[in-house]
């Protein structure tokens, strides 16, 4: 864990990410680069790919948990709330809990681990079924409750992250066939073998990435953590699903 940020650095280095792509966005609107310089663009996002990021991120995140456990008066800034939650964990160590707590956390946080490996659309559901099946058994480990990352989020944040970068990338050789053929393509199977290797598959369900034609330009996108294909709707606050969640996808607008 000691070569690779932990995961609140992690996170930051995912938004950052994200803005390029935004702003990569931003200048394939506005203008019409080269086919050097699109494949550039190409290559670096291939290039930040970072495959271990959120793993090591995970393993240091675990470190910091276990140094918790040693010193739990670390887990809060208030002197006062840290000084009642070491007293209120004696007990426990006299019993044996706090060592099972601890251990609880171990497993809880290499379950985290192993579902790494995983294909990225069954990852969120590993997650889950991660969380639902500590919560049924595990309600009287104090600190593991505390500790407990919102994994879930920090998850899809990461997988959105791949989202971000394999639309960019697509756009970027849809614009390279552009500038070829002097027309867009019909459908991203168009692109392949000579811009793309092979279609990307949209990380969230495992299947391709979504691409529509608009009466000026294209969209690209993924259906984004909802698991909903929303026809390429971009994130805004009025765009909401019944029950009151969230609607939108991960787009790469070209409106030109």
């Amino acid at each position: 864990s000691l070569d690779s940020p932990v995961l609140i650095s992690r996170l930051v280095q995912i938004a950052i990410r994200a803005l390029t792509c935004r702003n990569i966005e931003q200048i394939v609107n506005r203008v019409t680069l080269t086919d050097e310089q699109l494949r550039t663009l190409a290559q670096w996002l291939q290039t930040y790919t970072d495959k271990d990021g959120y793993r090591k991120a995970l393993i240091g995140e675990r470190c910091f948990g276990l140094q918790s456990f040693r010193t739990p008066g670390s887990i809060s800034s208030d002197i006062g709330e840290g000084k009642i939650l070491s007293a209120l964990l004696v007990p426990m160590k006299i019993v044996g809990l706090h060592d099972r707590d601890m251990l609880s956390y171990i497993n809880l946080m290499q379950d985290y681990i192993d579902a790494l490996d995983l294909p990225l659309s069954e990852g969120l559901a590993a997650y889950e079924a991660i969380i639902e099946e500590f919560r049924k058994g595990n309600r009287a480990y104090l600190l593991t409750n505390i500790l407990m990352p919102a994994l879930k989020r920090s998850y899809q944040l990461e997988i959105r992250h791949v989202a971000d970068r394999r639309v960019a990338h697509t756009a970027l050789a849809i614009e390279r066939y552009r500038l070829a053929q002097g027309r867009l393509p019909q459908a991203l199977g168009e692109l392949v073998p000579s811009y793309l290797n092979a279609v990307p598959a949209d990380p969230f369900d495992g299947q391709a990435l979504r691409f529509s034609l608009l009466v000026q330009g294209y969209v690209v996108y993924s259906i984004g953590e909802d698991g909903s294909d929303d026809g390429g709707t971009e994130r805004n606050r009025e765009s909401r699903h019944p029950d009151g969640t969230p609607k939108f996808d991960v787009t790469f607008f070209v409106e030109r």
